[in-house]
């Protein structure tokens, strides 16, 4: 976790990001190199999806438990093996620059189609970027996930959205040609086979995704903007 003032926790911007050992076995998703960011605890890309009904629900396994539903990537369309103790990662390092927050994962070993993966985030005071360097066995297209709880605008590949009366702009800047396509459905529905007495009611979540051609190299660069209450 990268704080950039938590000494004063309302107008601290918080990242959040995962690089585990320990897979995704047991309680574990299949999000190594997913993040969240929030600022002042108003969270503004976070994971989606819900417990559901209960453990092992459809929408549990095939969609909260899966990369598909976090903020990290799709190879090819497919994302991390779900409940394996082999799709780990690393926490390079995570480092006060001065003027900016730096932090590093190798997600290498999450997707049995890459060679080598690191993502890299530099936080600043209300400013995230977050890097991707993937190279692949083939050429293969990517799929770069983001997930928020507020409905955002579609600006060409730009992003915006507010939450809460915090406002986040995403910008590509590198890597991402596509325009994004954005959603709030979910890939399997949080009431499939659940009986209709029994379907919790919760709050709609958005997904976003962009896609990349097809290539053996991928650089992704990508910007985030916080513009707090005033």
């Amino acid at each position: 976790s990268l704080h950039t003032t938590p000494e004063a926790p309302e107008h601290d911007l918080v990242l959040l990001a995962r690089g585990s050992r320990y897979g995704s076995a047991s309680h574990q998703h299949a999000d190594q190199g997913s993040f969240c960011l929030k600022y002042g605890g108003v969270s503004l890309i976070s994971p989606s999806g819900y417990y559901g009904r209960c453990y092992g629900t459809a929408h549990h396994r095939q969609w909260t438990n899966t990369s598909q539903a976090h903020n990290t990537l799709l190879v090819d369309g497919q994302g991390q093996a779900t409940w394996s103790v082999q799709a780990v990662a690393q926490v390079l390092f995570a480092r006060d620059e001065g003027n900016c927050l730096t932090a590093e994962i190798d997600g290498t070993d999450a997707y049995p189609q890459v060679t080598r993966w690191r993502r890299r985030f530099r936080l600043e005071k209300m400013a995230l970027a977050v890097e991707d360097e993937v190279f692949l066995a083939c050429p293969l297209p990517l799929t770069w996930c983001l997930h928020m709880l507020s409905r955002p605008e579609v600006h060409g590949l730009d992003l915006h959205l507010c939450h809460r009366g915090v406002s986040l702009t995403v910008e590509p800047l590198e890597g991402l040609l596509l325009p994004p396509v954005c959603t709030d459905r979910f890939a399997t529905p949080l009431d499939e086979g659940v009986p209709p007495e029994l379907t919790p009611d919760m709050p709609p979540q958005y997904h976003v995704q962009w896609h990349t051609k097809p290539s053996q190299t991928h650089f992704i660069r990508v910007r985030m903007r916080v513009l707090a209450p005033s």
